[in-house]
């Protein structure tokens, strides 16, 4: 079920602001029952965690008792996650239920964050506002039973990058090979989801293969893909997930589903069998791409005006829509940093104006003191 969100204020922080939706933060297989894990999100960590039947959690990283981060040597008790510092036990439902005194526990509660599963995939909300989610995560593969492969990676880049890259058309020829890249479908929006239709006449030297891309996005954390190739029978589902973990930092997890489609002669385990082999080297294939752009976006900067030409694709159109998932800009700031280095770089250089004004000050007072 899609709900419309909020939207957010007319001037959305997109320059350096994180953005609010569903992030994967691991895959599935990374966190099996009795595990523990720390993972990155907008700046902080998470505490994953897998209780012995199976339920998935995610919480803050700091016990409320003393403090102790869970993620650094708490453990699974049966239903409970279990403090390293003095084993006060908290139920799946965050509540503390005991610690090692024998004494009543006290009422604390872990910071709850709300986490899903979909296609092998960890889903984490993360809202700027503690609101609760607004969408659900859309399930391609219900089942599990389909042939897919898996890849991750942490690179630089922007929280708008890869949605932004699978419309801006402009770029497909110079960085990817792309040949005769046509929009069939502009963007349309229905709240938190937009979708887009575009085709390639070929890709590098595989002139005139060509492939219709059906793309998805579901909040800027989230494309997904489905590439046609009529002449390879073959069908491939890239969900690409894009989940701003620092400044300037991003981490990508792409879960890649390929299905082939015989003749009516070809027996159904033929089929079956290609697809488990297409998917993996599809795979490859985007990764091969991802790594094509990931120099640009490592080292791009955000221009919130870009002078765009004919031929670019509808990138503004893409930002007015994911404008609704950034906080507004706060008031205090005059002008939005438009540079994940230079916001990081701004507080530091002022700690070291600060600093060498008061060694400024100290030795002028300590001079005065020796002349008099």
């Amino acid at each position: 079920m899609i709900s419309d969100p909020p939207r957010a204020d007319a001037r959305a922080d997109m320059a350096e602001g994180y953005p609010n939706g569903w992030f994967v933060v691991a895959f599935s297989g990374d966190v099996r029952p009795g595990r523990v894990s720390t993972h990155r999100l907008a700046g902080e960590d998470i505490v994953l965690y897998r209780t012995e039947s199976g339920q998935l959690r995610a919480v803050g990283p700091h016990c409320p008792h003393l403090g102790a981060h869970l993620g650094h040597g708490g453990r699974v008790q049966g239903e409970d996650l279990v403090c390293p510092f003095h084993a006060f036990a908290f139920g799946p439902d965050g509540r503390c239920v005991r610690n090692a005194y024998g004494t009543a526990p006290p009422r604390a509660n872990l910071a709850r964050v709300p986490v899903t599963e979909a296609d092998g995939m960890i889903f984490a909300w993360r809202h700027a506002g503690g609101d609760a989610p607004t969408w659900d995560v859309p399930v391609f593969d219900p089942t599990g039973a389909a042939s897919r492969s898996q890849w991750a990676k942490t690179m630089g880049g922007h929280p708008l990058d890869i949605c932004e890259n699978s419309i801006d058309l402009g770029h497909f020829v110079p960085v990817h090979g792309g040949q005769n890249v046509t929009m069939l479908s502009p963007p349309v929006a229905d709240g938190p989801h937009l979708h887009a239709r575009i085709a390639f006449a070929g890709f590098y030297f595989l002139s005139g293969l060509h492939a219709e891309f059906d793309l998805h996005m579901y909040g800027v954390g989230y494309l997904a893909a489905e590439v046609t190739f009529p002449r390879l029978r073959l069908t491939v589902r890239e969900l690409v997930c894009w989940t701003p973990v620092d400044p300037g930092r991003q981490r990508l997890h792409k879960t890649t589903y390929a299905r082939f489609h015989g003749a009516k002669r070809v027996p159904p385990r033929l089929n079956r069998l290609v697809s488990a082999v297409a998917a993996p080297l599809a795979g490859l294939g985007s990764v091969l791409q991802i790594r094509d752009d990931q120099p640009i976006w490592a080292n791009r900067r955000y221009v919130a005006h870009p002078r765009l030409a004919q031929g670019d694709g509808p990138v503004m159109q893409y930002r007015r829509w994911a404008e609704q998932f950034f906080p507004p800009v706060r008031p205090w700031a005059s002008t939005p940093v438009t540079d994940f280095a230079a916001s990081q770089a701004a507080p530091a250089r002022q700690a070291a104006a600060t600093s060498e004004a008061a060694t400024t000050s100290e030795a002028a007072a300590v001079a005065e003191r020796v002349a008099s």
